[in-house]
């Protein structure tokens, strides 16, 4: 049992009018109807499911920039060190050595 049994957009798609877009309002909304169907606090399982529509969906919109996790990946291959990186994107030490952890776990699962 989900939230209105529909999937919302797990993409980065960065369209806020879109029905499958989800917002702070959708979020407390799942939350509202876990309590009216349970009478409890919501379950560590998640309410909502997400699928990733953007490669189907003609009113995908890409973010305007560059995400983060992208702008560190390319320093680091690049060979800057964890702390000129923080630096660079205004992110502390530890922010950047989880995403670039989470990178290398990447390199090595390919």
């Amino acid at each position: 049992m989900k939230f209105r049994d529909e999937a919302f957009c797990g993409s980065n798609c960065t369209n806020t009018v879109c029905r499958r877009y989800f917002t702070q309002a959708a979020k407390e909304n799942a939350g509202a109807w876990w309590k009216t169907v349970s009478g409890d606090l919501p379950p560590s399982w998640p309410l909502v499911a997400f699928a990733d529509f953007s490669l189907e969906c003609e009113k995908y919109m890409p973010p305007k920039r560059p995400m983060l996790k992208t702008k560190i990946e390319t320093l680091w291959r690049q060979g800057r060190t964890p702390e000129d990186i923080a630096c660079s994107v205004n992110r502390s030490r530890r922010e950047v050595a989880t995403v670039i952890s989470r990178l290398k776990k990447r390199v090595k699962a390919s």
